[in-house]
């Protein structure tokens, strides 16, 4: 690293070895091989502009400059690519969007619905609460009717197995008798019907009393036979007389008897022969109320 010139001590040894000098330029000896003899002319100058060489830190610039460059455009090619994606992107957004859009429509539709079922199965819940208990007062008074009933069959046996039942069952043939000839003795047959109650009228007193010590029995009785006034009154003058109700100067005939009543067996739930004393007293009250008028 000196410019000392140090080439004469090895020099002759190139020299020797058919090697011609060419060049130096201040640091290094550049030599040609004699057959190589040609070359010399490029050695005339030293490296100049025409040479076209590039020093080494710009060729270094240049290579990165070129790997910029192939970057920029492996950069650009991928941006291009991106931006495809990016419209392919757009569009199948634009899609989804609209798919979107339906969808929340078809859900502001469902849910539209919704709420009218909803109210719907409000109101069929409100007619269904309203049905249950209709049935459940339904069903009391259904469980309310057979207790009755049963009371009111067990009743009918105690009737049937009295004494009074027993003793008069002539009466009852006789009164049978009489109100099926009623066509034929009609102008007849309200008198022997009075004359038949007449005549059964202590065994029926006693009838009276067992129906009157039942309230549920008596006041059915009573509203019943309010349909029929001239066997009602018949009844009414036959329990005075024997002192079982007492006279209401307040115009109402019955105090007791208006007051312990509900409605009679339905006609189905009656015996054979209590329907046919039933028809047969309604057909003599008939005859009696023609009469009057």
């Amino acid at each position: 690293m000196s410019q000392v010139e140090s080439h004469g001590f090895w020099e002759s040894v190139l020299i020797e070895a058919n090697y011609l000098f060419a060049y130096a330029d201040g640091t290094n000896r550049f030599y040609v091989a004699l057959e190589k003899s040609e070359l010399l002319g490029y050695f005339k100058y030293p490296p100049n502009y025409f040479d076209n060489f590039k020093r080494s830190d710009l060729h270094k610039v240049e290579e990165n400059l070129g790997e910029l460059m192939s970057e920029k455009k492996r950069l650009l090619s991928h941006l291009k690519d991106l931006a495809f994606e990016k419209s392919e992107m757009g569009a199948a957004l634009e899609e989804k969007k609209l798919d979107l859009d339906a969808s929340l429509k078809k859900i502001q539709e469902l849910e539209a619905e919704l709420n009218i079922r909803v109210s719907e199965n409000k109101k069929l819940e409100a007619v269904a609460t309203e049905l249950r208990t209709r049935e459940g007062h339904l069903s009391a008074e259904v469980h309310q009717w057979l207790t009755e009933a049963k009371d009111l069959n067990a009743l009918v046996k105690a009737i049937h197995g009295s004494w009074s039942w027993r003793f008069t069952a002539p009466a009852r043939w006789l009164a049978g008798t009489v109100i099926t000839g009623f066509k034929i003795f009609k102008n007849h047959s309200v008198r022997v019907v009075g004359v038949v109650i007449r005549a059964v009228q202590g065994p029926l007193a006693g009838l009276m009393r067992l129906v009157i010590s039942h309230p549920n029995l008596s006041s059915r009785l009573n509203r019943r036979l309010s349909h029929c006034p001239w066997l009602y009154h018949q009844l009414l003058d036959m329990a005075r007389e024997a002192g079982i109700l007492t006279y209401d100067s307040t115009g109402n005939d019955l105090q007791q008897f208006d007051s312990a009543v509900t409605v009679s067996p339905t006609f189905s739930q009656l015996t054979p022969r209590a329907r046919q004393i039933y028809n047969d007293l309604k057909a003599a009250m008939g005859q009696k109320n023609e009469e009057r008028n």
